[in-house]
């Protein structure tokens, strides 16, 4: 794998004598595999020169990929510029973070609009395909690309690149969890322990530098990292060779030489990491045999080998589910929720332990947003009343905390998505919230709310359809629809507002899910039947949990079940681990089986 530097500079490109060593444009960074596989990291100033050099090469006729971390001026203002993107018949991929707000394309083309650039996108006559990203991995030729969120003021994706046997992980920006840690000192804990995970054993690291410590306070919510920072959790996370870069626009060459060997001195101790500060020009060679790297003794686990992947999908379901807010003053929450207002979340104000626990019973809630110093309530504690009074699915709800401390060691990891040091802007918290919430969706499409539903959910609950009272005359008629249709599984659901329910069942050894992973939850939108004949082909399921795990569903038939008053309460389904399609004479035959599990309901007696 062939990289080469085309802009090392951060926040607004730098040209003069004092930066001809380490260069003056801003991010970009090009990738060659062994095979010839392109990808370009990052679209800043850099990106003009790297263009005019490919169109040399390849006498304008050149096809790639391009990785945008984030839509920040200095990491796409190279884009109107990028000649491949200019001659016909060339194709290029683009990638970068979803939003909440425009695509990538949109903000793309919001930067050449007429009052900021004298032309349009439409006058690119390349082949240009937008694709919106959230964290996960996917393929680009004989590269695997793993993408992870960042801690910066917006939504922003560090890159992690594995092909011929090595790997190479781009960091920018990027800011430490921990205050201590950015100083160059402290325990790499909780997220800071995570983005060592993220570059376990990397072969090569490039990593946002854009400060040294003694800068850092003044420079706290900015979104980015120390020398020290960056050599600190390189070296625990074992990389092998670290690339200081986003050089502050203010720093000369002669600056860059006397931090990194002022950082290597005093943090260097004996490792065998070897570290280097960025440059235009540089191309660094990676060689390697295998990606499987031993782990002795890290503390740090390597980057997993398999992960969902990153192609967004729609966040319909998420829009429909409420964040919890206990935050600060009345001011300051008044701030908060009016900045959310505009990306469509819903907000609920929780002032104390019972306020989650009625918020939670009540509708969906993807987000606690916690500040831990207003002592309303232990953290520990909350998570522990939500997993023994909430039925949340089999997940407990994610937390971000809010702080004016570090991260106590008596918070377990796994009680927190993030855990965020006062203090810190507006801004910063809303992109914390945002990548959350992206964490949470975009997989697979969630079912909304039906109309009515609070009506819905009303007749459920008031004729305790939830349990299962191991009713002789419901399992009769799954077992005959399994029977009958030759299937492994055959159910009889009830959709409440988190749950589906398994009110009889033949095939599976559970007794429920989560709405946010039911297929009924979309069967029960509609009167008809619905089929989903292979769902690895339908965007809806392509990656729901139940089709990627167990039982691995790739067919769905549901016919929605209705009371006598007309709610429909969940499905009588089928289903099966290979493709398949139903008759016509099926379909009918399904609807029949339904009728039948309709005359039953409508001999249930109100609690």
């Amino acid at each position: 794998m062939q990289v080469k530097f085309w802009g090392t500079r951060g926040s607004i490109a730098a040209s003069g004598k004092s930066t001809l060593k380490y260069g003056g444009n801003t991010s970009c960074v090009e990738v060659r595999s062994q095979s010839g596989t392109l990808v370009v990291i990052d679209c800043g100033t850099g990106a003009y020169p790297l263009g005019q050099q490919l169109i040399s090469e390849f006498n304008g006729k050149i096809s790639g990929h391009m990785l945008i971390s984030h839509t920040h001026w200095d990491h796409i203002q190279g884009f109107p510029f990028f000649t491949p993107y200019f001659i016909p018949g060339n194709e290029w991929h683009i990638y970068g973070p979803s939003g909440f707000g425009p695509s990538l394309n949109e903000a793309l083309s919001d930067q050449m609009q007429y009052t900021y650039f004298p032309i349009s996108m439409e006058y690119m006559a390349a082949t240009l395909n937008f694709h919106d990203l959230v964290e996960g991995s996917f393929k680009i030729g004989d590269i695997t690309v793993r993408a992870r969120y960042l801690n910066h003021p917006a939504l922003t994706l560090g890159y992690r690149l594995e092909a011929d046997g090595v790997s190479l992980v781009y960091s920018c920006d990027h800011e430490p969890h921990s205050h201590a840690c950015a100083l160059g000192h402290g325990n790499i804990t909780g997220n800071d322990l995570a983005h060592a995970e993220f570059m376990a054993e990397a072969d090569l690291v490039i990593h946002d530098s854009q400060y040294v410590a003694d800068e850092y306070e003044k420079k706290i919510g900015w979104g980015h990292s120390t020398y020290e920072y960056a050599y600190k959790i390189s070296q625990y996370a074992e990389v092998k060779k670290l690339l200081f870069t986003h050089h502050d626009p203010t720093r000369s060459d002669k600056q860059i030489d006397t931090i990194v060997k002022s950082v290597q001195k005093r943090m260097g101790g004996k490792g065998k990491m070897k570290s280097f500060a960025a440059s235009e020009g540089t191309t660094v060679s990676l060689k390697g045999n295998s990606l499987t790297h031993k782990i002795k003794s890290m503390s740090v686990k390597p980057v997993r080998d398999s992960e969902v992947d990153a192609f967004s999908r729609p966040l319909t379901a998420l829009m429909t589910h409420a964040v919890l807010l206990n935050f600060g003053s009345p001011e300051e929450i008044k701030t908060v929720t009016d900045i959310l207002k505009t990306d469509s979340i819903k907000m609920i104000i929780a002032k104390n332990t019972e306020d989650v626990m009625q918020a939670i019973a009540s509708q969906p809630v993807s987000l606690l947003v916690a500040d831990m110093d207003l002592g309303l309530f232990q953290l520990d504690n909350v998570v522990s009343e939500i997993r023994k009074r909430v039925d949340t699915g089999g997940s407990a709800l994610p937390v971000i905390a809010i702080s004016s401390e570090e991260r106590g060691e008596e918070v377990r990891p796994e009680e927190l998505q993030d855990w965020i040091i006062k203090p810190f802007s507006i801004e910063y918290l809303r992109t914390r919230i945002r990548a959350a919430l992206l964490q949470q969706a975009g997989k697979w499409v969630r079912a909304p709310l039906l109309k009515g539903e609070e009506a819905r959910l009303s007749e459920i609950q008031r004729f305790g359809l939830m349990t299962r009272k191991n009713e002789e005359r419901y399992d009769r008629i799954t077992r005959l629809v399994s029977s009958y249709f030759d299937l492994p599984i055959s159910l009889i659901t009830v959709v409440d507002l988190e749950t589906q329910f398994f009110k009889s069942k033949i095939g599976t050894p559970i007794d429920q899910t989560s709405r946010d992973q039911s297929f009924c939850a979309h069967a029960i939108m509609k009167r008809e039947i619905m089929v989903v004949p292979d769902t690895l082909q339908d965007d809806r399921f392509a990656e729901n949990p139940m089709v990627l795990g167990e039982p691995q569903i790739r067919f769905y038939a549901g016919v929605p079940i209705s009371m006598p008053s007309g709610h429909h309460i969940g499905t009588l389904c089928i289903l099966d681990t290979k493709p398949r399609d139903l008759t016509n004479k099926q379909l009918d035959d399904l609807k029949e089986f339904a009728a039948m599990v309709e005359a039953e309901l409508a001999r249930e007696k109100p609690l």
